[in-house]
């Protein structure tokens, strides 16, 4: 896993390849530094996870849960979000703000109703963090609850954030296309993701 702690936006990190991670693939606590070009493949719990303020964009992320994969962790995810580390501190500023341009998360699992071997939510913002996520995809054979969940019970996500997903999973989810309030939360048709070539370095099989 890639952990960075209030790293700022003169920093470069493009590039990177996280397999088999004991915990998220990435996670950003605060800062503001940019990241291109990461692909993350049987992360433990969420592949990209964001939270105390961080304010800055992830660009090309592609996540794989490879057949043949167990989580260990309750509740793993495809993004998620927090405006500041546990609910705590609501009126903290800033809180997180962020964007992800072109994701795919790639779940090639089993379809399977146990809910110990699903995806809870493929994105998931929560706490007063706002995310502006453009062209996401998430496909595969593998099993889901929500596909996007704006709701928490320590608060919940910001309701002007923009998502666009499009959902090309070959099985039904297990819980809502939308759980909570985000009027610019759409699950819709038309994205592509994260193109594949530009990970050709890795010689990962996609």
């Amino acid at each position: 896993m890639l952990t960075l702690n209030g790293v700022g936006s003169g920093t470069k990190i493009e590039n990177i390849y996280i397999p088999e991670g004991s915990d998220d693939g990435i996670e950003f606590f605060g800062g503001s530094v940019n990241v291109k070009n990461l692909l993350v493949v049987n992360s433990d719990d969420d592949m990209f996870d964001f939270t105390q303020g961080y304010s800055g964009t992830l660009e090309n992320a592609y996540g794989v849960w490879e057949k043949g994969f167990t989580s260990s962790e309750s509740d793993p995810r495809g993004i998620e979000a927090d405006g500041n580390l546990d609910g705590s501190f609501p009126a903290h500023t800033p809180q997180s703000n962020f964007t992800v341009r072109n994701m795919t998360i790639d779940l090639r699992l089993d379809h399977n109703a146990d809910k110990t071997t699903q995806m809870q939510d493929v994105i998931k913002v929560r706490r007063g963090a706002k995310a502006t996520i453009i062209n996401a995809l998430v496909k595969g054979t593998g099993s889901v609850g929500d596909l996007i969940d704006l709701s928490d019970g320590k608060g919940v996500g910001d309701p002007t954030s923009s998502i666009s997903l499009t959902n090309a999973l070959s099985n039904p989810i297990g819980g809502k296309v939308v759980n909570g309030i985000g009027p610019n939360a759409k699950v819709e048709a038309g994205n592509n993701g994260c193109e594949t070539a530009i990970f050709a370095w890795t010689k990962y099989a996609f």
